[in-house]
């Protein structure tokens, strides 16, 4: 299991994300996903942080904090696809699937691994996607739907994937 505390902060584009593990590691993490309500590319930037105190409070003062996301995650890995099961303090319980793009891949080619995925765990369609958030839906207030939603995002640049920092020997943090 993977405990996470995510602090969001506004900023004039894309996202950006304070992440902090139970283990005291730490990264803030830029990254792009457009406001639309179906799959999407993500192409997020890591950066490993020494004093995630310091650094939350010198963006809180600067940019504002949006909001704060404490979950408890179980990453599964199946080929090229992460599957994410979260624990969300306050909210409940979510899925999320990552399709790393492999060179060469489309965003179509992504999609259409993640749909299988939606098949095979019996996510109907209408069911598996989120409303489209600006941060998360867990702190976009525009989401209001019951909490047993199941999103998906697709990620290019896999070399990017990974996070520099320790996670257990038995899964790929995300």
């Amino acid at each position: 299991m993977i405990d996470q505390d995510d602090t969001f902060f506004a900023v004039a584009h894309d996202r950006l994300k304070l992440r902090r593990f139970a283990d005291g590691s730490a990264g803030l993490i830029q990254y792009l996903r457009p406001d639309r309500a179906d799959a999407k590319a993500s192409d997020p930037v890591r950066v490993p942080v020494a004093d995630a105190d310091a650094l939350g409070d010198a963006l809180t003062r600067a940019c504002g904090a949006l909001g704060r996301v404490r979950k408890r995650r179980l990453l599964l890995m199946a080929g090229q696809s992460r599957i994410h099961l979260d624990r969300v303090d306050g909210l409940g319980d979510f899925l999320e699937l990552d399709v790393v793009l492999r060179d060469g891949q489309s965003d179509a080619d992504g999609t259409a691994i993640a749909e299988r995925w939606m098949a095979a765990l019996a996510i109907a369609p209408e069911n598996g996607w989120l409303a489209p958030t600006s941060t998360s839906p867990a702190v976009d207030r525009r989401a209001q739907r019951p909490v047993r939603n199941r999103r998906y995002r697709r990620q290019r640049n896999p070399s990017r994937s990974l996070l520099p920092w320790p996670c257990s020997k038995s899964t790929i943090c995300a």
